[in-house]
């Protein structure tokens, strides 16, 4: 599915006016789950496996079972799944190679495989790609991008970009898929972000991440609200901009309702701006409403961290009478209110607030 959050939308209702089978749940997760609709590209994913009858539609739905459930960090379903799609029975060569590619994946994720061996298996698949159907393509562009990474934590920023240029060049010359595009050059920018004297580089790569997605996806999408959020940081911890960091924190923020998570991580790394600034008093407000959706939305939280930063808020940033418990409640109350007035009511739901 190469349309944006629209065209999405529309045909996830048109896939909702069909009959339900394997095909057309699986259709409809993969419309949510490019819409980062997790828990609803979940439902349905595992929906389309209940109603799976061959060896593929089930291999199918695993493997963006897979794919779905590492956007949410559950990275022993996202290894069971891949393995459960391993190990189906299936026939079709490119659908195989499919398999083999998302196993290599799951090998690399799980440092289960070095990186000489990534290299090596990823550069073998691409030749199979090319044998099968001519010239390499989408799973080219995915193996390239392997290739990159593998080659960026073995041998250096260099060679790593070499191959996800490659990569970016093969989307562009075939299916030209604009989330791919937008991710590639995220990537680039995190290459050059280790490099002082790539820094300019970097830079160029996220604006034209998000030039891309501006221009193409709706303005309420993750993809391009991750993408404000990621500039945001290069311009907070990397060229020290802290007023240009908070212009690109802000504008996530105005249209992150539906993904409280990732308003939870840019509230707290805005809080650092706003320490770097010597703003105590706005450093409270993001730790306030951090804190809030951490509660609102029950995030798991094994170290204590969510409680510990508005602890340290109140020993370190603030100049009161009252007691911890009566203050945490002063700053939640303010904190909802805040989110209130920039978002609308807040309410709790399964794919956010």
């Amino acid at each position: 599915m190469k349309g944006n959050g629209d065209v999405l939308k529309s045909v996830i209702e048109q896939l909702q006016g069909m009959e339900h089978d394997a095909k057309t749940e699986n259709a409809l997760g993969v419309a949510y789950l490019r819409l980062r609709k997790f828990d609803d590209a979940e439902r349905h994913l595992k929906a389309a496996l209940d109603l799976s009858v061959t060896e593929e539609e089930k291999a199918c739905a695993l493997t963006n079972l897979s794919e779905c459930c590492l956007y949410q960090d559950k990275r022993d379903e996202v290894d069971r799944y891949a393995e459960e799609a391993y190990e189906k029975d299936i026939s079709d060569p490119m659908k195989r190679l499919i398999l083999d590619t998302n196993m290599l994946k799951k090998k690399y994720l799980n440092s289960e495989i070095d990186y000489k061996q990534v290299i090596k298996t990823a550069k073998k698949l691409i030749k199979q790609e090319r044998k099968l159907l001519g010239s390499n393509q989408a799973i080219g562009v995915y193996n390239y991008y392997m290739i990159a990474l593998a080659n960026y934590n073995y041998v250096g920023n260099d060679v790593g970009i070499h191959y996800m240029k490659k990569a970016l060049q093969l989307n562009q010359n075939t299916y030209q898929y604009k989330s791919v595009e937008a991710n590639l050059y995220l990537e680039m920018a995190n290459y050059y972000s280790n490099n002082s004297e790539d820094f300019d580089k970097a830079l160029k790569c996220h604006n034209k991440c998000i030039e891309i997605l501006e221009n193409w996806q709706t303005r309420d999408h993750y993809d391009l609200l991750y993408a404000y959020d990621r500039r945001g940081s290069f311009y907070s911890f990397i060229s020290q901009d802290q007023y240009k960091a908070i212009e690109d924190y802000e504008t996530a923020l105005v249209q992150c309702s539906s993904y409280p998570e990732l308003a939870y991580s840019i509230y707290i790394e805005l809080a650092w701006v706003y320490e770097n600034l010597k703003q105590p008093e706005q450093e409270v407000k993001c730790y306030a409403r951090a804190y809030y959706l951490w509660q609102h939305e029950r995030f798991n939280d094994p170290f204590g961290r969510y409680k510990d930063m508005l602890i340290y808020a109140y020993k370190n940033l603030v100049e009161t009478d009252l007691d911890y418990e009566t203050w945490l409640q002063e700053q939640l109350k303010q904190a909802e209110a805040d989110l209130k007035e920039k978002w609308g009511e807040v309410r709790s739901d399964e794919n956010g607030l």
